[in-house]
C-alpha cells in the first residue's frame, strides 16, 4: 500500500466527518435539503474509504453502492438493512438535490443516526487495517543480557513466550487494544506493532505520539528484565512507520 492511497483513505474519512458537522449545523438551522445532502455525502464519503480496502475505486455513486453491495453485503461484512439505508438516502438525496419538495425534520433525524452508525461502521472497520510499527535496534549487547536473563529467570519466561523470537500479547484487562503485540527477534530487535482507530488517527502525529508511549513503557519493561535503565537516546534507535494490508485497484 503506498503513502497515496493512505492520504486518500484518510481524505475521505475526513471529509465524511465534515459532512457529519455540517448536516448537524444545517438541521439545527432549519436547512433540511442542504442537511439531507450533508448526510449522503457524509455515507458516500465512508463508502469510498471503505472499498478502497476490498482493491476497488468506483468514480461514479451508483458504483459506489453496488459495490458496497457487492464487497461488503453479500460477503456478510454488513448487514442487509445497511444497504437498504444507504439506497433509500441516495433517492432522497436526488430529491434534496435536484426536486423541490418539503422534508420533515423526523426523517432527516433519522437518516442522521443512520449516517452516524454507518461512519462508525466504517471506522471499526477500517481499525483491524492500519497499525503504528514501531521498530527498536538498541546498542549492541542488549540481546545478549536479555536471554542470559531469560535463560535463568522462570519469572520472565511466564511474562514472555519463546517461539523463535519472545513475543507478548498484551492483555486486555491493561486496558489496551488487544491486538498489541510486542516480539524481540534474535538479531536483537524489538518491534511493536500498535492498531489505530483509524487510518486518519494513523496519519496525525498525537496517534504517533500515543503509539510511542506505550513502545516507551514497553522498553522499559523489557530493560527492567535485565536491571538495567532504558537508554535517555532511546529514540535515536527507533524507526516508526504506519502499515496497511490492502491493495488498490482502478474500477
Amino acid at each position: 500500500m503506498n503513502d497515496e492511497i493512505i492520504k486518500e483513505i484518510g481524505e475521505d474519512i475526513e471529509l465524511a466527518k465534515e459532512r457529519l458537522s455540517s448536516a448537524k449545523y444545517n438541521l439545527g438551522e432549519r436547512a433540511l435539503r442542504v442537511a439531507v445532502s450533508d448526510i449522503y455525502y457524509t455515507c458516500f464519503h465512508s463508502l469510498r474509504a471503505l472499498l478502497l480496502t476490498r482493491g476497488t475505486r468506483f468514480q461514479t455513486h451508483k458504483g459506489v453502492l453496488n459495490g458496497f453491495n457487492q464487497y461488503f453485503i453479500k460477503e456478510g461484512l454488513a448487514p442487509k438493512d445497511m444497504g437498504q439505508f444507504l439506497n433509500r438516502l441516495a433517492k432522497v438525496r436526488t430529491e434534496a438535490d435536484y426536486k423541490y419538495g418539503k422534508f420533515e425534520t423526523d426523517d432527516v433525524l433519522e437518516f442522521l443516526d443512520g449516517a452516524e452508525k454507518f461512519e462508525q461502521f466504517a471506522l471499526d472497520y477500517l481499525t483491524q487495517f492500519t497499525d503504528w510499527v514501531m521498530e527498536y535496534r538498541p546498542p549492541e549487547g542488549f540481546f545478549r543480557s536479555f536471554q542470559e536473563r531469560w535463560d535463568t529467570t522462570p519469572v520472565l519466561q511466564e511474562h514472555w513466550i519463546y517461539d523463535g523470537a519472545f513475543h507478548r500479547r498484551s492483555p486486555s484487562e491493561a486496558g489496551l487494544p488487544s491486538q498489541i503485540t510486542v516480539t524481540i527477534y534474535g538479531e536483537g530487535i524489538i518491534r511493536c506493532r500498535y492498531p489505530k482507530r483509524s487510518v486518519l488517527l494513523a496519519l496525525r502525529e498525537s496517534g504517533k505520539e500515543e503509539a510511542l508511549d506505550y513502545f516507551k513503557a514497553t522498553l522499559i519493561d523489557i530493560y527492567d528484565s535485565i536491571n538495567a535503565p532504558l537508554p535517555e537516546n532511546w529514540k535515536d534507535y527507533v524507526e516508526v512507520s504506519v502499515r496497511t494490508r490492502f491493495t488498490v485497484t482502478n474500477t
